[in-house]
């Protein structure tokens, strides 16, 4: 997959966004909270899960599911092909990253604060796909495969063009935190308002 030129990052509070472009301040998001956010618009029951019909031979189908066994965190955005006018219906104050690598290293070069959590590997950006309890062509023995648990959405989220800053991390005994906060504490200089 390539990284697009350039991601959109909408923010339901001016204030979360300004504090995103002037001192480098958010969060990402445990995978599972969107399960049972309170915003209608961005609630998926199924985050977190995957689902897939996969036409093994002509008489033979096969309903597969899955779920990533440790704590995922997500920063979400939109690519190059949302609709701002759409995106500003959900989230009023829309950024432009126009160096999304950068972010990305960023993350991986800065701890979450206040956390017990132990991150694992590397951030990744990754495209969502909106095929979720559908027919699909993927190899379920497949990386692809293995990583849809995080990757992707049911159709009627399609609209949202979605590419995602993912974390993997570990959690020994403890319930996993609701959200990983970052302070890289300086200004993103390769962000503005849209």
């Amino acid at each position: 997959m390539t990284i697009p030129p350039y991601l959109y990052r909408g923010f339901t509070k001016e204030i979360y966004a300004k504090e995103f472009l002037e001192k480098g301040k958010f969060r990402l998001g445990f995978i599972e909270h969107y399960r049972s956010i309170e915003d209608d618009n961005r609630r998926d029951e199924t985050e977190g899960k995957s689902e897939s019909i996969v036409k093994q031979e002509p008489d033979f189908t096969l309903y597969s599911r899955g779920t990533w066994g440790d704590p995922v965190y997500l920063f979400c955005t939109s690519g190059p092909d949302v609709d701002l006018e759409y995106m500003k219906t959900k989230w009023p104050f829309v950024v432009k990253i126009t160096d999304p690598e950068k972010l990305k290293n960023a993350i991986d070069d800065n701890k979450p604060l206040n956390t017990k959590m132990e991150v694992v590997g590397r951030c990744e950006i990754r495209e969502v796909s909106y095929d979720k309890g559908e027919l699909t062509t993927v190899d379920r023995n497949s990386v692809k495969e293995a990583i849809r648990s995080y990757t992707q959405k049911p159709r009627s989220f399609e609209e949202d063009c979605e590419f995602r800053y993912v974390v993997k991390a570990f959690t020994a005994n403890h319930e996993p935190d609701c959200y990983l906060y970052y302070n890289l504490g300086y200004k993103i200089d390769y962000a503005s308002f849209a």
